[in-house]
């Protein structure tokens, strides 16, 4: 039968390995895995293991729970939230702030960072700073920011200063 064939050669590898992998955010496993499963699942033959069963069911209580279908079958990776222009261009400003204090640029993000930081740990953030709730900031991407928005944050001093 050239159905149990097919199925033969594509199931290669163990399904319950296939869909671990998905499960810990491997993509390309995850898309592999509605391969194999939607070859299952059109087989009215055999039942559909518990494995499978149980993958479908998280899947599909994810989708039910509100998440995108596509991250809840693993088909994107979901990341962690990207920072929005705002909350950038108000940490640089703070190390652009140092920097014109003569503070050099990396003891300015070490500061920013600590303090951003501490803010995040005591729940202490002031109002326009809530987009940083529960996320602490790496002096790295501070500094990254600060380059990043160096000239759009002389811009803004300097229109201010004419007026």
């Amino acid at each position: 039968m050239p159905n149990e064939k097919l199925t033969e050669l594509l199931l290669t590898e163990n399904l319950t390995d296939i869909l671990n992998r998905a499960e810990s955010g491997d993509v390309l496993a995850a898309k592999e895995a509605l391969i194999h499963m939607s070859l299952s699942l059109s087989d009215t033959r055999y039942p559909i293991p518990d494995y499978m069963r149980e993958y479908l069911a998280k899947c599909l209580y994810r989708m039910a729970g509100g998440d995108d279908a596509n991250h809840a079958m693993h088909l994107k990776r979901s990341g962690p939230k990207k920072w929005g222009h705002f909350e950038k261009r108000l940490a640089a400003d703070l190390v652009f702030r140092l920097v014109e204090k003569s503070i050099p640029v990396l003891e300015s993000v070490g500061i920013v960072a600590d303090i951003l930081n501490d803010w995040v740990d005591t729940d202490k953030l002031p109002d326009s700073w809530q987009g940083f709730s529960g996320r602490h900031v790496e002096s790295e991407t501070l500094q990254n920011w600060y380059y990043q928005l160096k000239a759009e944050l002389a811009e803004i001093r300097q229109k201010t200063i004419d007026l």
